[in-house]
Formats: C-alpha cells, structure tokens, sequence
C-alpha cells in the first residue's frame, strides 16, 4: 500500500490539534458556552471534510505563534501545529 503526503499543509490550534490526533474536542466545553462550541466543532468538522486526505500531525513540537487564524476552526491568533494531509 502506498501512501502519498499531499502538499496541503495546515497550522491549527491546540484544540484542533488534539481533536486531528485523538478525536478530543471537549476543551471546547471549557472555554466556550454549548451552542458556541457546537458551532465551532461544526466548522472544524466542515474544513477537515473538504481537505484533500487523511490529516496528521506533523509533529510533536508546536509551530510557535501565528499572528493567522487556525486553518481548522478558524479561531484567532495563538501557537500553532503544523498538520499534513495524506491519501491511501
């Protein structure tokens, strides 16, 4: 089987991050009321469908700050991880 690293490449939050590598979002819960979270699990889950391939971490050690909104949910700026694409 081979596996082919597209050239997409995202920079997400923490919250994305740990939702891309563990399918975890209930820091949502944390930080925001229910309908927002919902919201914002909404926009996560619309972006990560319309990609191109299967997102991974690229790494463990994070990006640093970006002054951009995450490329997932779409959230202000903060530290970013860097995400790859990839198709089986």
């Amino acid at each position: 089987m081979k596996t082919n690293t597209t050239n997409e490449e995202w920079k997400v939050c923490d919250t994305c991050a740990n939702y891309i590598a563990n399918g975890d979002a209930t820091s949502l819960d944390y930080y925001y009321q229910e309908e927002e979270a919902a919201k914002i699990l909404d926009t996560m889950n619309k972006n990560l469908e319309e990609a191109q391939g299967h997102a991974v971490l690229s790494s463990e050690e994070p990006y640093g700050f970006s002054n951009y909104t995450c490329d997932c949910c779409e959230s202000q700026a903060g530290d970013r991880h860097i995400v790859k694409f990839i198709s089986i």
